[in-house]
């Protein structure tokens, strides 16, 4: 399991290698327990200075592994024998949508059949090469 995620930090500018759905896995749900702990954090801290210190914390954590989280996304794209750019296409349809999905309720939809799209390719097992 560390290595999964020594591997995750180690390649955060390798755009060209391949990730497999375990090592994807276990950093992916990892990451998204400490997003989800910083949420419940966030709910119970009520204002308190003390709570919102460790909130602080994982924040700064989250943002940084950003650049990994992408190139991790890619490599797993790779290996799932799919071009690394459609993962920049579906990303960046994403972004874009995501800013005026509050506004039309059909970009809300689209918003949410990319994600599925995005995260159904994520989970894709590896394709021989």
């Amino acid at each position: 399991m560390r290595h999964s995620y020594a591997s995750f930090i180690k390649n955060t500018f390798n755009y060209k290698g391949r990730t497999n759905l375990k090592d994807f896995l276990f950093t992916y749900l990892l990451n998204v327990g400490i997003l989800i702990l910083t949420v419940l954090l966030v709910m119970v801290s009520h204002g308190n200075r003390i709570i919102l210190i460790p909130v602080w914390i994982f924040l700064i954590y989250l943002v940084i592994v950003i650049l990994p989280t992408l190139s991790l996304m890619v490599r797993r794209y790779r290996d799932a024998g799919i071009n690394g750019y459609y993962f920049l296409l579906i990303f960046s349809l994403l972004v874009i949508i995501s800013v005026f999905a509050d506004h039309l309720s059909i970009l809300s939809f689209l918003r949410k059949v990319l994600a599925l799209i995005n995260f159904a390719i994520l989970l894709s097992p590896t394709k021989k090469s």
